[in-house]
């Protein structure tokens, strides 16, 4: 899909930087009558993922191995080129500062940073 910017046969639409095909069912239904209707929906977008210090990048179905080049999660699939994994220099940022409480989830190296006044929440292991 990414390449060919087709969903199968039909070609997809580039919209708020993600290549679209989200097609309205075809077929109205009439009084006592039963019909049914298949929709394939698809959708690319190009998002850059960082790589940590080891082999795991976190994305947003959760942590991968950056040399697998694919993660699935229900019925969402993330592609990458790992020829590309190692290009991006990792340059830690600020994101924000202020008070925060810092909670232990039920994994005993998980913890959980919360800032209730600007409603931001940190997963940290």
């Amino acid at each position: 899909m990414a390449q060919t910017e087709r969903c199968e046969e039909m070609p997809m639409k580039f919209a708020d930087g993600k290549w679209l095909y989200v097609p309205e069912p075809s077929e109205s239904g009439a009084w006592m009558r039963s019909i049914s209707t298949q929709v394939l929906n698809c959708m690319v977008e190009e998002t850059i993922i960082l790589q940590e210090e080891n082999d795991l990048i976190d994305t947003p179905l959760g942590r991968a191995n950056i040399s697998d080049g694919v993660h699935t999660h229900n019925h969402m699939t993330l592609i990458w080129d790992v020829d590309d994994a190692d290009r991006i220099a990792h340059t830690p940022r600020l994101l924000t500062q202020g008070k925060a409480t810092i909670t232990q989830t039920s994994t005993a190296t998980t913890f959980k940073l919360e800032d209730d006044s600007n409603q931001l929440a940190y997963t940290h292991d």
